[in-house]
Formats: structure tokens, sequence, C-alpha cells
């Protein structure tokens, strides 16, 4: 089971996840919509609504890793 922790910043502030994590930075995007990206990975999302991406990033994720190297929480930190 995958967990989301979404976190709400008004700058943002490198934080570096840790082995069992994934971070995501989500942004509005120009054209409507929500963009996010993973740091330190390449993956890059795109959704209408949050909670579309969410669930991008959950199928992104699982694609993304190997079994044994999947995240266990991924950290969603939304910048304003």
């Amino acid at each position: 089971m995958i967990r989301f922790l979404l976190r709400v910043h008004i700058n943002f502030i490198e934080i570096k996840p840790k082995m069992n994590e994934i971070m995501f930075l989500i942004e509005e995007a120009f054209e409507g919509g929500y963009t996010a990206k993973a740091i330190g990975e390449g993956i890059f999302i795109e959704g209408n609504t949050l909670e579309e991406i969410k669930r991008n990033i959950a199928e992104a994720v699982e694609c993304h890793f190997e079994e044994d190297r999947k995240p266990k929480l991924i950290l969603l930190n939304h910048a304003n």
C-alpha cells in the first residue's frame, strides 16, 4: 500500500527524501491544471485536478520502480 503525505509550501525549501520515500513538487500549470515533478527521479506528471495528479503519481511510481525499490511513502509538496 502506498501512502501519500501532502505538504503545502509558500516557498520551496530543498528537502531530500529518504530511500523509502519519493517526493513530488506539485505546481499549478500556466495553461490550467497541475504538474508534478519527482525530486531525484525522471518522473513528470500532469493532471487537471489534485485528485487526478495523486492517481497519476501512484500509477507512475508503480510503473517506474521495480518491486524491491518501490517507495513506501510518496511526499507531495504543493508550491503556491
